[in-house]
């Protein structure tokens, strides 16, 4: 595995703990998506934003600019994990 993959997971599952530990429901389809995101950078901004929302969109202001990148594993036709 690569470093910047493992980087990405690590983000996730931080996201996702500090979402959890704030009280604020993430859907199966939307955990799916944060665990299948492999961009660091859009992970540590949701990160960051989560240590202070009350609420999702607070967090991901609705853009879904990370799953319509051509980097997307979904976009370039490879099973996301």
């Amino acid at each position: 595995m690569h470093t910047a993959e493992t980087l990405a997971i690590a983000l996730g599952e931080a996201l996702l703990s500090t979402l959890g530990s704030r009280g604020l429901h993430v859907s199966p389809r939307r955990r799916d998506r944060i665990l299948a995101c492999r961009e660091p950078s859009c992970l540590r901004t949701w990160l960051d934003r989560a240590g202070s929302a009350v609420t999702l969109s607070e967090v991901f202001h609705d853009d879904l600019s990370a799953w319509s990148s051509p980097r997307h594993p979904r976009n370039r036709g490879e099973e996301a994990a």
